[in-house]
């Protein structure tokens, strides 16, 4: 569903300096795979979003989304995009005006219209809040309404640019847990990009990037032993992917491609039950 293959994009000041944002990446997330990629701040991840939705060419190399080229200066209209604000992408002064804000710039008939925020409106849990002023939300109820915005559109795709980075510890597990049902049950690629190693290792596939470059990509189990590359983009192991690493070397069978919390619990209570 999306390929980059040996993108560059380089950034040019008014004085005339030039920075590297990205610098040959390769880059595929397959139809119905849940991807994370993760890097320090600077490494390109925000760039990688907005190359793969269009709103920046990249300077060489080929972006590819649901299997065509994207055009230089083209949108995709396959790929949504989920910020950490939510308010900065909010564009109407009720839930359900914003859900269909889309819709109604695309000219859909009105029934039909209503039919699909309403459709939309139950799948996330938000119908209650269809009359309320979006400013008054919690952080987790506003990047639900974002999101929805997204999924009304029909789009199968949609990329995460450090969507939970502004919510406190409910309002992240909402939405991460959102973002795994959408995957399982609905079928939509998903590339989330994150500064969080603990969200990265829920996802079926990571990438690593540094410096505007791919330097990992494999299973979370996988990177969460490749101790050199964790040292060399500076991140430290959590509690919880600790814990994971650590059963993963004593031989504790741990599904790498969905390692969940609860995934993890029922693990340990089977190697407990077992003693």
């Amino acid at each position: 569903m999306i390929r980059l293959e040996d993108v560059t994009v380089t950034f040019r000041s008014r004085s005339g300096g030039e920075t590297r944002a990205l610098d040959g990446v390769h880059l595929k997330v397959n139809r119905g795979t849940y991807a994370a990629l993760i890097g320090p701040n600077g490494s390109g991840k925000t760039t990688i979003a907005k190359v793969v939705k269009g709103i920046i060419s990249p300077d060489s190399g080929t972006v590819s989304v649901g299997g065509e080229a994207l055009s230089p200066g083209s949108l995709s209209g396959d790929v949504g995009l989920v910020f950490s604000n939510p308010e900065n992408q909010i564009v109407s002064a009720v839930v359900e005006e914003d859900i269909a804000f889309g819709l109604e710039n695309l000219g859909v008939e009105m029934p039909r219209m209503h039919r699909l925020v309403a459709e939309v409106m139950e799948r996330l849990n938000i119908a209650s809040l269809a009359n309320m002023l979006p400013h008054n939300l919690s952080g987790g109820e506003q990047q639900r309404l974002v999101i929805a915005g997204v999924l009304v559109m029909g789009l199968d795709i949609i990329v995460f640019d450090e969507a939970t980075s502004m919510l406190d510890v409910s309002g992240r597990r909402d939405i991460l847990n959102l973002m795994r049902r959408l995957n399982d049950e609905e079928g939509i690629t998903i590339l989330s990009i994150t500064h969080s190693l603990a969200e990265a290792i829920l996802a079926d596939e990571v990438y690593v990037l540094d410096k505007g470059r791919v330097i990992f990509h494999g299973t979370p189990a996988e990177l969460l032993n490749a101790e050199d590359v964790l040292a060399k983009i500076g991140f430290t192991l959590s509690e919880f992917a600790g814990l994971v690493r650590g059963l993963i070397n004593r031989g504790v069978s741990i599904p790498s491609e969905n390692i969940t919390i609860d995934a993890v619990y029922e693990t340990l209570s089977r190697f407990h039950e077992g003693r």
